[in-house]
């Protein structure tokens, strides 16, 4: 069908004109069917991005969600948080940088072929051109217009085959580029963006552990030990189990005791009051004092106090 255009056009100069124009075809396809796999697999990823950077962020929760896509950018996110689980930040990012880098060559691959085809298709015709007009040009001095005929057929059939391989060419190369431009963009956009928020959560966890007391005794809940009688000195300690209950049901008597913490101490022992927190204690008797008989211990009740 095509073979007596090629013949016409000049065999030397139309064959490789064919061969670079199937070697095109068959690389453009490649391109076409690349990015149309990468649309079917960005179709979910403004939800999926949604997802990942919710708030409050959670990196756990985003990794999940990164995890089972198949976007090149999703990828991207999900080899920054598995690798940021590992190391430190500087090397997960770049980690990530270079697995960005890698999805980028996939993108551009062939690119640069194509474009070497575009212009060679572009310099054969042009070369088929300036062939067939000098052997237009000699054959008209020889008057053989036969020779000026096939001469012209050879100028125009190699300037239409070359601008046929240049244009779907140079088109796919544009496009390609192009896409490739915005994959490189929003991988770069993203990274930094979750090295921002990484880094922010880094901060925060410094500036939240310098604020807090380092070394500082836990403070146990105030207890009244209820049940528990001085005994004498010398005799034996009678058989009482104390019992701690919160300070806030604890008796009134403590309360009371309080009101009448002026008046004297009956005894050797006292009931000293040494801070509102504490309320009271007991302060067992000094060893230099008399040791009193248990049963001569005042008993008075609580109303000769007044109370």
């Amino acid at each position: 069908m095509f073979y007596p255009y090629i013949e016409e056009g000049g065999l030397i100069w139309m064959l490789p004109i064919v061969f670079l124009s199937y070697v095109g075809v068959a690389l453009v396809m490649e391109r076409c069917t690349y990015w149309a796999l990468y649309m079917y697999r960005t179709r979910g990823r403004d939800k999926t991005l949604a997802k990942i950077f919710s708030q409050p962020f959670e990196l756990s929760k985003a990794k999940l969600h990164a995890q089972h896509s198949s976007d090149p950018l999703i990828q991207t996110i999900y080899e920054f948080f598995k690798s940021y689980e590992d190391m430190p930040l500087a090397i997960a990012e770049r980690k990530a940088n270079q697995f960005a880098e890698e999805r980028m060559a996939e993108s551009r691959q062939f690119i640069d072929w194509l474009s070497l085809l575009a212009n060679l298709s572009g310099t054969l015709g042009l070369a088929g051109t300036v062939v067939g007009i000098s052997i237009s040009f000699k054959s008209l001095a020889l008057q053989d217009a036969k020779g000026i005929s096939l001469s012209l057929a050879t100028a125009l059939y190699t300037t239409v085959a070359g601008i046929m391989l240049f244009i779907p060419s140079y088109l796919c190369v544009f496009a390609c580029q192009k896409a490739a431009d915005t994959l490189e963009n929003l991988l770069e956009k993203y990274v930094q963006k979750i090295k921002d928020i990484l880094e922010s959560q880094e901060k925060s966890k410094i500036i939240f552990e310098a604020n807090q007391p380092i070394g500082q005794p836990e403070i146990a809940p105030q207890m009244h030990i209820v049940g528990q009688k001085p005994v004498a000195r010398g005799t034996a300690e009678p058989n009482i189990q104390a019992k701690a209950i919160p300070i806030a049901n604890a008796p009134e008597q403590p309360a009371k005791m309080e009101q009448k913490a002026t008046q004297p101490a009956t005894g050797t022992d006292a009931i000293v009051p040494i801070t509102q927190s504490e309320h009271w204690r007991l302060i067992a008797p000094d060893s230099s004092m008399p040791t009193p008989n248990p049963q001569k211990i005042n008993r008075t009740p609580p109303d000769s106090f007044g109370l």
